[in-house]
């Protein structure tokens, strides 16, 4: 198992770019993401196709579960999606992947590598690894330019709406940014179970807040964040992470 998703993290990061990145790419835009993706991409770097990250982070399951390091990689490309591979624990390890390619979402995760904990596929989990990889587009910023079809909507002046579309669904990604184009949240509705009776699914609010950012091969991107569920039964932060290294193709 692991060596197909070995295969497709490869096949993901072989989404390339090409074309040079500049200002006329973004001209006509809201000035809110204008703003956002001329800090985002350098002018005058590669427009990329893929990124290959090294994230290191704590997570929890549930709002009164304990919280558990994280070390992980994760290939997002433009077209094909995502996959994120991980360790997760200390002593009691847990290990596996969420992915979003080939048009599906699936996570399978074990014990100590041998005693499966979590195997899940289908459509709701399809649904709600779009949304993820909808989200994560903040971290291959080239992805969001209209070039490939994101559609822009100004909110406020300090807000803006990237309208993308994943396997068919479009999906609104609302973003804050600063006076400096810096990105300081993302919200969304996105599909999932928290909060709800087992089965249960439906659009929950979503948000990623970002505290600080840093530049890779001419890309600024947040370096750390913390990735919550809004939903009825209340806020839950279950993912508090940092980018150690990211290369862009």
């Amino acid at each position: 198992m692991m060596g197909r998703i070995d295969e497709l993290m490869r096949a993901v990061a072989r989404e390339s770019g090409g074309e040079v990145f500049h200002a006329g790419l973004v001209e006509g835009l809201p000035e809110p993401a204008r703003r956002y993706l001329l800090h985002a991409i350098r002018p005058g770097a590669r427009i990329a196709g893929s990124v290959r990250l090294r994230i290191k982070a704590r997570m929890r399951l549930s709002p009164k579960a304990r919280w558990m390091p994280v070390d992980s990689t994760e290939t997002i490309g433009r077209e094909l999606g995502f996959v994120w591979k991980a360790s997760v624990g200390r002593l009691l390890r847990i290990s596996g992947f969420d992915r979003y390619s080939n048009g599906a979402g699936e996570m399978r995760w074990k014990l100590l590598g041998l005693i499966p904990v979590v195997t899940a596929s289908g459509p709701d989990v399809t649904r709600s690894a779009r949304g993820r990889f909808a989200a994560e587009l903040v971290l291959l910023p080239d992805a969001l330019l209209p070039q490939w079809g994101v559609a822009w909507t100004a909110e406020g002046s300090d807000g803006a709406c990237a309208t993308v579309e994943v396997g068919g669904e479009r999906i609104d990604l609302h973003l804050k940014v600063g006076a400096d184009g810096r990105l300081k949240k993302l919200e969304m509705l996105r599909w999932g179970d928290y909060g709800l009776p087992k089965g249960r699914w439906a659009h929950i609010p979503y948000a990623v807040a970002f505290s600080s950012e840093r530049e890779f091969d001419g890309h600024t991107i947040p370096d750390r964040f913390t990735v919550a569920w809004e939903g009825a039964s209340g806020h839950f932060d279950y993912f508090h992470g940092e980018v150690h290294s990211a290369t862009y193709c």
